[in-house]
């Protein structure tokens, strides 16, 4: 499962960067360079690279929290991960235990997942803020 998420899940992200390496190959600051007499691969690494480098940094989080929940929730349904070590599991078994009154697992287990998702999310938006170009520092 994590390799097919793997070999799915980069391309949006290279869509999104290339989209974004296309813009900024038009964009003055790139033109006069270019008129300086800079080579290819220093408007490239110098010039294009560091105003394109946080999108990955933000998708690369963000596609983190989806593959997260996507584990989750098949593993939940049963097509997932077969074993203990899955929160999908950990959440299925307890909910089994819902019923017999034992409700601390899945307070638990739902609990840190919500805070690893919400640290990673807190993370991403933090390397985008400290990594953005564009913002004011």
């Amino acid at each position: 499962m994590c390799v097919a998420m793997g070999v799915l899940g980069w391309i949006g992200l290279c869509r999104m960067i290339r989209a974004e390496v296309l813009k900024h190959k038009h964009m003055e600051y790139v033109l006069a360079v270019r008129l300086l007499g800079a080579s290819d691969a220093h408007i490239i690494f110098r010039h294009i690279l560091p105003n394109v480098f946080h999108l990955a940094i933000v998708s690369a989080s963000l596609s983190m929290l989806g593959a997260i929940k996507f584990e989750v929730i098949l593993t939940y349904l049963g097509v997932g991960v077969k074993g203990d070590g899955s929160w999908g599991m950990m959440i299925a078994t307890a909910a089994g235990e819902l019923s017999n009154g034992i409700w601390w697992p899945l307070v638990s287990v739902t609990v840190v997942m919500f805070v690893i998702l919400y640290a990673l999310n807190v993370v991403g938006d933090a390397l985008r803020d400290a990594l953005d170009p564009k913002l004011v520092h």
